[in-house]
């Protein structure tokens, strides 16, 4: 019996992982646990804001580059030409190896600077890959946001309230001080 193609399946990886970069061949492994997406084809484009770079699975990069479309719809023709050109524009292939082994593509190397560490940050599809100093730059004031961002969604996310639902909050009741 012949079988067929394998079913393409989406990364489902989330964690964080400090690892080493190699300044000479641009080469970046990923951490053992994320096994399944070995030799997979993905695509790697540079974070606008020139923090980090961006790896997602190939085969759902039709689907990212129609949800930007999507966000584009109401933005002026410079937005767009901008997102469009310098954004989705700039996306290279990349193959990951049996090894878990990428290789960043040298025109995106730049952002690495003299950097021998490189911080993986896996949410879902995406794997942000950051140079170490400028995440920690960034953790910062992440830190915060993230603090003043889950005051507004803590009682919906502890109390399992779907997003159509309108949740009255006592301000008086600070759960997470």
């Amino acid at each position: 019996m012949a079988s067929g193609p394998r079913k393409q399946e989406r990364w489902n990886l989330y964690g964080t992982a400090t690892v080493t970069y190699d300044q000479k061949s641009g080469r970046v492994t990923l951490p053992a646990d994320w096994e399944d997406i070995n030799r997979h084809i993905a695509k790697i484009t540079p974070n606008p804001e020139g923090e980090y770079l961006e790896l997602r699975n190939a085969h759902f990069y039709d689907e990212f580059v129609s949800n930007v479309r999507t966000a584009l719809k109401d933005q002026d023709l410079a937005c767009i030409q901008a997102i469009l050109v310098d954004y989705v524009g700039l996306t290279a292939d990349l193959q990951i190896d049996a090894n878990l082994r990428v290789i960043i593509p040298k025109r995106f190397r730049d952002i690495f600077d003299n950097s021998d560490q490189a911080v993986l940050v896996a949410i879902g599809d995406v794997i942000q890959i950051w140079p170490a100093e400028l995440y920690e730059k960034a953790q910062q004031s992440r830190r915060e946001a993230l603090r003043q961002g889950y005051q507004n969604i803590a009682k919906k996310l502890i109390m399992g309230v779907s997003h159509e639902e309108e949740v009255e909050v006592d301000e008086s009741q600070h759960w997470f001080g």
